[in-house]
């Protein structure tokens, strides 16, 4: 009787998805994620605190527009590699984008 091994079975596995580039693809996707929150976080909050909005206002700004970026940074990446992920996203939008119909935003008064 022989028992399997477990970690030849996991090195083959690692191995396959290696040789067929998902990790690295993977990778570049994470960090572009990663790299753009990162810089739109500091340039926010470094704005923030330098016209004196406090500690706490200048996080909270930075954590926002982080995450907008790093949205930004996924829905603009490989195709295929996201696919069948879900996003929530509000309905309105997910049925204006179904419709291919741009968003257009006018200024009260303003024709």
């Amino acid at each position: 009787m022989t028992i399997a091994d477990p970690f030849g079975a996991l090195a083959d596995i690692i191995v396959g998805y290696h040789n067929s580039g998902i990790i690295s693809k993977w990778g570049k996707l994470i960090f572009g994620i990663l790299f753009s929150f990162w810089v739109s976080f500091n340039t926010v909050m470094g704005g923030c605190l330098i016209v004196k909005m406090g500690w706490p206002v200048s996080v909270g700004s930075g954590m926002v527009a982080g995450a907008a970026m790093a949205l930004t940074a996924y829905m603009r990446a490989n195709p295929s590699l996201t696919k069948g992920v879900v996003i929530a996203v509000p309905q309105q939008a997910e049925e204006d984008a179904a419709k291919n119909k741009p968003e257009v935003i006018t200024m009260p008064g303003k024709p």
